[in-house]
């Protein structure tokens, strides 16, 4: 657990609050699950789900990983593992949220989603808006 906190805190510039979030939101909730992606005993990725509100709540790739061989095998693994257990609770449409630059590399990145709902701007420069993904 140490290392998935070392590895979520590394996100706090981009999602101010993140590391809040994980430990009083995601350790020991039921409702959330969580994938890691490892190369070489290290951290390359995470993928953090919300079965209650059928949401990919975090999504990401290592920095030491992103521009590497490494990054689509990462993602793809990632990727499946979240939406197979969707798909297992029979949840088939899914929601994820982010700010606009970055959730447009993640509709490039993968199939099926789609800008759903512009909900503001949080302080990060940019808007923020809603995708969701009919699996």
């Amino acid at each position: 657990m140490k290392a998935e906190l070392d590895y979520i805190e590394n996100f706090d510039s981009v999602y101010p609050g993140i590391t809040l979030w994980y430990k009083s939101k995601v350790i020991d909730n039921q409702d959330k699950k969580l994938w890691i992606a490892k190369h070489n005993c290290s951290i390359a990725g995470l993928a953090i789900i919300d079965l209650s509100q059928a949401k990919l709540c975090h999504f990401s790739i290592g920095a030491q990983y992103r521009f590497t061989d490494y990054k689509t095998p990462i993602k793809d693994y990632l990727y499946k593992c979240a939406i197979q257990e969707f798909k297992s609770e029979g949840i088939l449409e899914i929601f994820a949220h982010g700010t606009e630059s970055i959730v447009n590399q993640f509709i490039k990145s993968f199939k099926g989603w789609e800008m759903y709902q512009d909900i503001g701007n949080f302080g990060r420069g940019e808007k923020d808006v809603i995708i969701k993904n009919k699996i």
